[in-house]
């Protein structure tokens, strides 16, 4: 099955050179991740967030940023059938797919800019810590009127159900 999907709201325009950093090449990390994280998106709601399985079970499945004269759309090739219903896929699958977009191509963007602009590295926690700032900012996670109680995790980690 192959299908388009477009954008429900203000992630409908990319630059030239943001579509081309994510356009399909066998040597692109940045793709290999935009397609990881976007068909956990379409697999919610299943019991297993292991990705190994996940990427086992959907060997053929597939993503492509398709220019338009106004905006991207984006292509699912195989993509897992428990997406849609009655043919035309879930809302909120179709929203979280182009924040899993914008989202990979402003963090890239932003370890780039650091990288090369301010001289930080990935390496120095000060660095990073810096950069997760900066992420978060951009995602409106951090409230002045508020106080923090947020925890950021970040590695290759799930939680057990038994321990909820």
């Amino acid at each position: 099955m192959i299908t388009h999907v477009s954008p429900l709201g203000s992630m409908d325009l990319l630059s030239q050179i943001e579509v081309s950093i994510l356009k399909r090449t066998a040597s692109s990390d940045l793709y290999q991740l935009f397609r990881n994280c976007s068909l956990a998106v379409l697999n919610s709601g299943s019991k297993t967030d292991n990705s190994k399985e996940l990427i086992a079970k959907y060997p053929n499945f597939d993503i492509n940023v398709l220019q338009r004269e106004r905006g991207v759309k984006l292509e699912l090739i195989n993509p897992p059938e428990k997406a849609f219903v009655d043919g035309r896929i879930i809302r909120s699958l179709q929203a979280n797919l182009f924040s899993v977009l914008r989202d990979i191509l402003f963090v890239h963007t932003q370890i780039i800019s650091a990288e090369k602009l301010l001289a930080l590295s990935l390496h120095d926690s000060i660095s990073i810590t810096n950069i997760i700032f900066t992420i978060l900012r951009n995602a409106r996670a951090l409230h002045l009127d508020e106080d923090p109680n947020t925890i950021v995790c970040w590695g290759g980690h799930s939680i057990n159900e038994r321990l909820c």
